[in-house]
This record gives structure tokens, C-alpha cells and sequence, in this order.
């Protein structure tokens, strides 16, 4: 691919957010649907072998505007799951996945990282990358995805560079999102990551096979 083809692409992506935000922030408006929505991607998730089978769940603390993630990162800590969540190191894109504690209240490990969000603080425990555990699954937020598992991010890359380390050992890779945010075409380049599976309110979605489960 020559500079001119992906300078296009980066466009193309920068458009595609901005409109993808807007629909996004036009659901999550109302809070009754979101909530509802989440609910049905969480049972969902919790009913599938990919959680059931995980012994690390990778997860995102939630904005206002991406669907909630509490109540799975409260339901895998009690499962007795290893529980891991991001925090930025470097505001252009590097970040590290901290481990919570099932005995402390969540709150306490908490606290406002990079661009304002809710980040591990460094009481938690890191997870080494170079040592990365197995039978983790990565639920990954986003603005856009397809059902053949591309994903549009918000532009940082941190997931894409933070899953490129990982060497020993690999990761399932699943979509946590509304489903009006699938969509039928991406842009991308070759190093954006692909997902497995999508979660969302209508089901888990297989990228290989375009199927749901758990309608």
C-alpha cells in the first residue's frame, strides 16, 4: 500500500468516526435502551463458552457513551476470574493491562487516567506482555465493527500495538459493542487487529462464520 492509498484510509476513518460517534452518542441518549441493550450483551457473554472457558478477562472500563462494563467486570471477579483493565501509558499509544483485586472495592483501584476515563491505579498488579497468560479472551471496545471481525477504533492504536506484543499465547479476541454498531464496511490497513467474535445485545456474533448465538 503506497502514503497516498493510506492517508485516504486514515480519512476515510476520521469521517466514519464521526459519524459512527454520533449515532453512538445518539443511542446511549437514551439511557433506559442502553442500559437494556447492555444487559442482553452481558447474559449473552456469560452464557457462552468464551467466558465460561476464560480464565482472564480483558476489559475496558466504560465512558458514558460505550456500553456498560461494570456489571461483567463485578460478575467475573466473583466467578473468581483473573480481571484485567487498561491503563494508558503514553498518551500516543502504549498501554498496559492491570490485574484487579476481588477483595478490594472496586472504587479503591480506580482513578481519572489519560483522556479523562477510568484507569487501574498502581496499586493493582501488572500483567507482564512479554509473559502474557493464556486462555485470556480481550473484550474490546470501539466505535464500528463488521460481522467478518474488522474493527474501527478510535484512532490511538493502543490495542492494536498492545495485542502485537503479546508472543507466546493467543488471546480470543471479541468485539464488546451496541449492534448499531455493526456496520457493513470498514476501511482498514494490515495492521489493525481483526476480532473473533462480536458481543452485543442481539447475541455473540462468529467473524468466521458471520453467525449468532445466544439470541
Amino acid at each position: 500500500m503506497d502514503g497516498i492509498d493510506e492517508l485516504d484510509i486514515v480519512q476515510q476513518k476520521t469521517v466514519l468516526r464521526n459519524a459512527m460517534s454520533d449515532v453512538v452518542a445518539q443511542f446511549c441518549a437514551n439511557k433506559k435502551a442502553a442500559s437494556l441493550a447492555a444487559k442482553h450483551a452481558a447474559d449473552s457473554l456469560f452464557e457462552s463458552s468464551l467466558y465460561i472457558d476464560a480464565r482472564v478477562i480483558c476489559i475496558f472500563i466504560a465512558s458514558p457513551e460505550e456500553i456498560e462494563t461494570r456489571s461483567i467486570i463485578e460478575q467475573a471477579l466473583a466467578d473468581g476470574k483473573c480481571v484485567a483493565v487498561p491503563r494508558v501509558t503514553n498518551r500516543d499509544g502504549s498501554m498496559e493491562l492491570r490485574c484487579l483485586d476481588a477483595e478490594q472495592p472496586l472504587g479503591m483501584q480506580l482513578e481519572i487516567g489519560a483522556f479523562g476515563l477510568l484507569e487501574p491505579n498502581l496499586s493493582t498488579v501488572k500483567i507482564n506482555v512479554d509473559d502474557f497468560p493464556s486462555h485470556a479472551l480481550f473484550l474490546m471496545p470501539g466505535l464500528a465493527f463488521m460481522c467478518g471481525g474488522k474493527r474501527l477504533g478510535r484512532g490511538r492504536g493502543f490495542y492494536d500495538r498492545y495485542i502485537a506484543r503479546i508472543r507466546e499465547t493467543e488471546p480470543v479476541l471479541a468485539a464488546l459493542c451496541f449492534s448499531c454498531q455493526i456496520i457493513d464496511s470498514i476501511p482498514c490497513v494490515a495492521h489493525d487487529v481483526d476480532m473473533a467474535y462480536i458481543v452485543c445485545d442481539r447475541g455473540i456474533i462468529s467473524c468466521d462464520s458471520f453467525q449468532y448465538t445466544g439470541l
